[in-house]
Formats: C-alpha cells, sequence, structure tokens
C-alpha cells in the first residue's frame, strides 16, 4: 500500500516578529574573509533606491558581489538563515533573492552613515522587498558610532554588535546606520522578493 502525504504544513507562528537578531550567523573567520575577498570588487557610492543621489541621507560605500564562485556559499547560508527565520516568526511569501548581496563599508574618517529609511519602494525589485538582512562583519571594537537601529512602531531597538550576528527585519521597517565617528564599519546586507502583500 502506498503511503500518501497531505501538503506541506507551516509550523504555526508562536511569535509574529518585525525583526529577529541571530548571533553567530556568520563566524568572526568567515566575517574577516568576506571583508578581505570583497576588497578588490570595485567600489560605488550608496545611493537611494532608483538610483537617486543621497546626499545628505547616505554615506557610504558599496561594493555588489557577483553572484556564485568564490561568493556563493554566502548566498547559499543567507537563504538558509532566512528561510528558517521566517518560517518560524515572519510567514512571510518569499521566493527568493533577486538582488545582488551588498558589502558595505562606512567610514568614520568620512562620517560613513544611512538616515532613517525603509527598503521597500516603488519600483523595481524594491517594491517586491520582503525582508531585510544585514549581518554585522567589524569587530565593535574596530569602530565607534554606526549602530545599527530599528524603529518598527515607534521604540528603537539597536542591534547587537558581536561580529556575525544577522538582524533579520520586515524590508518596510524603518531603521538606520548612525554616523561612525571612528575606525570603519563593515556589514553585510541583502533583500528577500516575494508576491506584493495584499
Amino acid at each position: 500500500m502506498a503511503m500518501r502525504f497531505g501538503p506541506l504544513q507551516t509550523p504555526p507562528l508562536t511569535d509574529q516578529k518585525t525583526h529577529v537578531f541571530l548571533e553567530d550567523a556568520l563566524t568572526a573567520a568567515e566575517c574577516r574573509k568576506l571583508v578581505a575577498d570583497g576588497a578588490p570588487i570595485p567600489v560605488e557610492t550608496g545611493q537611494l533606491i532608483g538610483h537617486d543621489e543621497a546626499r545628505g541621507v547616505r554615506h557610504c560605500l558599496v561594493r555588489w558581489l557577483p553572484e556564485g564562485g568564490e561568493f556563493g556559499w554566502v548566498n547559499d547560508r543567507l537563504i538558509d538563515i532566512v528561510t528558517a527565520q521566517n518560517r518560524d516568526h515572519f510567514n512571510f511569501d518569499l521566493w527568493g533573492i533577486d538582488e545582488r548581496l551588498q558589502l558595505l563599508d562606512y567610514e568614520g574618517g568620512e562620517g560613513g552613515f544611512f538616515d532613517w529609511h525603509s527598503d521597500r519602494g516603488h519600483a523595481g525589485f524594491a517594491k517586491v522587498r520582503k525582508l531585510s538582512i544585514s549581518v554585522q562583519l567589524s569587530d565593535p571594537a574596530d569602530y565607534e558610532g554606526g549602530a545599527l537601529e530599528l524603529n518598527p512602531g515607534g521604540t528603537i531597538a539597536e542591534a547587537p554588535r558581536s561580529v556575525g550576528t544577522a538582524t533579520i527585519f520586515a524590508a518596510n521597517v524603518l531603521h538606520r546606520v548612525a554616523p561612525v565617528t571612528k575606525g570603519r564599519r563593515h556589514a553585510l546586507t541583502a533583500w528577500f522578493h516575494g508576491p506584493h502583500f495584499h
């Protein structure tokens, strides 16, 4: 007698959240490797959604990671992390990553920052961003300032600074990177996409 299986069931949500902090998403060695391997990638000035000029809103350097190759493991790891966190906390309908991953460089001498914003937009891939992930690549002793802060509903939450910590949050949540006043802060960011919210 053949066994029959019903549709795959998603576990019931125990705690619907707007954001999750996950320590040790990447090891310290993996974070150092990402920063070192990404250094030769051409640098762009950080812009806003739609390639708008970011003067007064964002000041950082961006490196777009190539797909696959030596960086393929990073993509796979983020998919595993976000899939698990989405199942446990968000339950969003996601289809994957449609934009390349970003290595961000906030430099203290230049006053690197990204003021309050959300990651969802009205055009292109930005309009179907559902979850964002930011991974802390720098040791907190290497810089001052530069806190990643989220404001999901009027109460500001500061992300842990421990190296390798991932912050996963709904893409419409207001957040910012406060100005780096000394040293240099590196982060990895990505967005997960899916059908429009109804």
